[in-house]
């Protein structure tokens, strides 16, 4: 069985090697810049996609131009990478996200592709046209073939690279769904996750701890003068104040998903699928939800429990996982957010809200599983839950059909 798996470290290259790095994030950007902007005007001009092997033709044409070589300065390879990414970018595109950005020359991170030609060592990597690089290898790089690596750099200043390896591991026989080995999990901002087996995880408020400090950096940062040099330092001290808490919620997102599927008993783990850009609406509670991270700890659960052969489900957000009662299945529709704990009119079970929450995402998850598979009667009540259609990559339309002559580019590719 073939895994890919990206390793993430830290790069610590010498002063004579930072304006290579430099030269590689301009470069790589300007070509994506262009490549926008060309496939807009083929676009506009002729009605047609600019399909991605013409777009490379045209990146060669370009770079033996007298005022573009340049060009060759850096890796051919990551100019051609951009330009995958470009073509990425217009497919999700069609598919409905949002239409493709120009690359500003100041945003806070930059970063570009090396698809081959590397190597490592012990603490140290071979980018080409650069050299190697000292790096920080805090667990060593597997064997494998490296299929592609991207160098980063962060809003501190920092580098770091991720390096993708592509791995053969044993095939991980999938875990059996069972109601006694099945938790649910429901996540807060008062408790971060409140599981059914009666444990908890405390939210750790990582914002909270440094937001003074960041109100007086950022106070400081916006009365200097734009453009000085004060005004620069300052930006590094706001931006390495907010680097020190994501890698405080990184770090405490991966331990805690960590905790739940691999050192817990459970083979398959229920949350609910969570809409958070649209929970983020409520200005009262919009700092608070995106401090927990729940999106991410999400997407860490789901690759580790897959990773160990457990199950993870996802209930839709609209199940009535805190206003029905798992007692007499009545539903408080009274219940207001303020209470935080759960009594029920019928029945008059009192329990803690979140306990009471994760208990009924526990059942809304097995109820779909059992009704798929078609023994309804180990559940008493169906949820009111949606699956979640993953949305198919839409076929690109630079594609021209046989037969058709192609228009000319020379007026498009300046």
């Amino acid at each position: 069985m073939i895994r890919l798996k990206a390793y993430h470290y830290r790069l610590k290259p010498k002063r004579d090697q930072i304006p290579q790095f430099d030269q590689h994030f301009g470069h790589v950007r300007f070509v994506k810049n262009w490549a926008i902007a060309l496939k807009g005007r083929y676009y506009r001009r002729f009605g047609k996609g600019l399909s991605s092997r013409r777009l490379q033709d045209q990146l060669v044409k370009k770079k033996k131009l007298a005022n573009y070589q340049w060009l060759s300065d850096v890796n051919s390879q990551a100019l051609l990478a951009a330009l995958k990414d470009v073509e990425t970018a217009y497919k999700r595109f069609f598919g409905g996200a949002g239409y493709p950005k120009f690359k500003r020359k100041y945003a806070a991170w930059q970063s570009f592709q090396a698809p081959q030609h590397v190597e490592a060592t012990k603490n140290k990597i071979k980018l080409p046209k650069i050299g190697w690089v000292d790096c920080v290898m805090h667990r060593d790089l597997p064997e494998g073939k490296i299929k592609t690596c991207t160098i980063k750099r962060a809003p501190s200043g920092k580098y770091f690279i991720s390096v993708l390896v592509e791995q053969q591991v044993n095939e991980v026989i999938p875990c059996a769904v069972e109601a006694d080995k099945t938790i649910g999990i429901d996540v807060g901002i008062k408790t971060f996750a409140v599981c059914s087996d009666e444990s908890e995880t405390p939210n750790p408020r990582l914002l909270d701890r440094q937001l003074i400090s960041l109100k007086q950096a950022q106070r400081v940062f916006s009365r200097l003068k734009k453009g000085s040099k004060n005004r620069s330092k300052q930006k590094m001290v706001v931006a390495k104040l907010h680097e020190k808490v994501a890698n405080a919620r990184h770090d405490f997102i991966h331990k805690s998903s960590y905790h739940v599927a691999v050192k817990n008993h459970a083979t398959t783990v229920v949350i609910e699928d969570l809409q958070i850009s649209n929970m983020i609406r409520n200005p009262k509670l919009a700092r608070h939800i995106a401090n927990c991270g729940w999106g991410m700890w999400a997407n860490a659960l789901t690759y580790k429990l897959a990773e160990q052969g457990k199950n993870l489900i996802r209930i839709s957000p609209f199940a009535p996982s805190s206003k029905e009662c798992r007692k007499c299945h009545h539903k408080h529709v009274n219940l207001k957010l303020s209470d935080r704990v759960f009594v029920c009119p019928a029945c008059h079970h009192t329990e803690d809200r979140d306990r009471h929450a994760s208990h009924n995402i526990k059942r809304f998850g097995l109820q779909t599983i059992f009704e798929a598979a078609g023994s309804v009667a180990t559940v008493k009540r169906s949820p009111v839950s949606k699956r979640v259609k993953a949305r198919e990559d839409a076929k690109g339309t630079d594609t021209l059909s046989s037969g058709q002559s192609k228009p000319p580019l020379e007026r498009l590719s300046v």
